[in-house]
Parts: C-alpha cells; sequence; structure tokens
C-alpha cells in the first residue's frame, strides 16, 4: 500500500531492542545440552530420511503388537513378537544412544539423550518394551518437529533481512543524498517516500502514512505512523 505522505525518520541505535542493527554481533548460546544443533537448516533429503524411520520404526512396533495379540494370520515362530520389538526400538535408539555415548565421552553425563537410554533401557528391564520403544519414539518425533520449526523460522528471518532495503535517502545539507543503508551515521534524518521501505530503525520527525508490517508481526492490516 502507497504511504500517504513522505516520512521523516532519525535514525538511532534505540529500535527495538536496544542494539544497532548496522553492526554484525557474533553471540554465543549454550543451547540446549541434548547434543543437537538446532540451528542448522534441514534439507529435504534429511527430513524424508528422518520420516522414513519414523514411519518405519512406527509400522514394525505395531506390527510386533499385533503378531502379540494374534491379530496377524501368520505362522511365525513363538516370540517373534519380540525381535520385531526390539528392530523398532533399535531404529529409534541408535541415534540417540550413539548421542549419549558421545556425551559421556566429552563429559556431558546428564544430556537428554543419556536421559531418555537410562530411561528406555530401565522401562525394558520392568518388562515394559512397549514404554521403551514409546520414549524414545515421542523423543525423536519431538527433536525433529524442533529442528523442523527452528530450521523454518531462520529460513523466514533470512527472507526478512534479503528484502530490507540496501540504500536510504539521507537529507544533508536541504539536499537527499542516497547512501548504501550502512554509511547512515546515527542522528542523521533520511526520508522514507510514498511506496518506499523503511531502511534502518529509527524515530518519526514529520509526516504521517501507513506502514505494512506484515513481515515482522504477521497482520496484513497497515498500522498508522505518525
Amino acid at each position: 500500500m502507497n504511504k500517504s505522505h513522505s516520512e521523516h525518520e532519525s535514525h538511532s541505535h534505540g529500535g527495538c531492542c536496544g542494539h544497532s542493527h548496522s553492526e554484525h554481533e557474533s553471540h554465543s548460546h549454550g543451547g540446549c545440552g541434548c547434543g543437537c544443533d538446532h540451528n542448522r537448516e534441514i534439507g529435504k533429503s534429511e527430513i524424508k530420511a528422518t520420516l522414513t524411520k519414523l514411519a518405519s520404526s512406527l509400522v514394525v512396533f505395531i506390527s510386533a503388537i499385533l503378531l502379540q495379540r494374534g491379530f496377524l494370520p501368520v505362522d511365525a515362530p513363538p516370540y517373534a513378537f519380540v525381535g520385531l520389538f526390539f528392530l523398532a526400538y533399535f531404529l529409534c535408539a541408535f541415534e540417540i544412544f550413539k548421542k549419549a555415548v558421545t556425551g559421556l565421552a566429552t563429559g556431558h553425563f546428564l544430556d537428554e539423550n543419556a536421559l531418555m537410554s537410562v530411561a528406555s533401557v530401565a522401562a525394558i528391564f520392568l518388562g515394559e518394551i512397549e514404554e521403551g520403544f514409546a520414549v524414545l519414539f515421542l523423543y525423536n518425533l519431538g527433536e525433529f518437529l524442533q529442528d523442523l520449526s527452528v530450521s523454518r523460522s531462520r529460513k523466514n528471518i533470512a527472507q526478512l533481512m534479503d528484502g530490507r532495503p540496501d540504500v536510504a535517502s539521507v537529507k544533508r545539507n536541504e539536499q537527499l543524498e542516497t547512501i548504501p543503508a550502512e554509511e547512515v551515521k546515527v542522528g542523521e534524518i533520511f526520508v522514507v517516500k510514498p511506496g518506499g521501505k523503511i531502511p534502518l530503525d529509527g524515530k518519526i520527525l514529520s509526516g504521517e502514512s501507513f506502514v505494512d508490517e506484515r513481515s515482522i508481526t504477521g497482520e496484513s492490516v497497515p498500522k498508522k505512523k505518525v
């Protein structure tokens, strides 16, 4: 939507978070302690592989239950269902056990992988094979959904940053100069013309307009700024 007036804004470092968005900063986060890199981008091949593993383990697990309760018309050896249970369990447990061993080797004794491994093994020793499988299956599913959500959020943020204008019209000596946005100094006045995008954080000094904020807030209704 075109703006009704030009807006004059004063560039500042304050913004909405107290940081300068023209500066590049490196933040180090400790992570969640589960040994997983939730900040990485998941590719289609990895999504397909994970879904295939989860679906296969679930199908094998359901087959084991049906075989145990005599719902499958097959001539299977006694306790064949136990083998199916452990096959389904292995499909879910392999990566978790691998990460748990790696964590133990690096001094992380109580990460999520180790706790899930202990819980599932304890359930099996108590004779609750189904619960032991369910613990690992639900954990794998939760980790997958978390990674997928974070990956998509990062992609959306990257697309938002790519849509940010690279230049700004700065008012200098009563004239407008178009310069790279990163060269605008704190306190300088830049002008946003009708239909233009806002390149930097700032405070409106004059003018009024309706601003489309859907890429930030998700709301499609333009907001009036004065």
